[in-house]
């Protein structure tokens, strides 16, 4: 199974790559796909959601590193910051949308 050295060379592949645009959206892709899975709400989105949001996520935190004066140096702090703006973004759709959901009908019996 050749999937680890694969991994490692897309790795090293981003390490090669300076912080560009580019490099924030593949590690956003992924920061969104990782914050979707860690949160509490419901996963019935669309892919395409989730990667806007990850996107968006990754934006937000190289945005909030820039502000405070942090340096992002590598993909791996770089994913760090990606993934708590997408967490942060996912906290907040789903705080958002949360009155527009249906409740729950598990309490109601189907007929026969």
């Amino acid at each position: 199974m050749d999937m680890p050295v694969e991994f490692a060379l897309f790795f090293r592949y981003l390490q090669g790559m300076e912080s560009t645009w580019p490099l924030t959206v593949i590690i956003g892709l992924f920061a969104g796909v990782i914050a979707r899975a860690m949160s509490s709400g419901p996963r019935d989105h669309n892919l395409l959601s989730t990667l806007a949001i990850g996107v968006s996520g990754a934006g937000l935190g190289v945005w909030t590193a820039d502000w405070l004066g942090i340096a992002i140096e590598g993909p791996g702090r770089l994913f760090l910051f990606a993934l708590g703006g997408s967490l942060l973004l996912v906290w907040l759709f789903n705080a958002v949308t949360r009155p527009f959901r249906r409740p729950d009908d598990s309490s109601v019996q189907p007929r026969p």
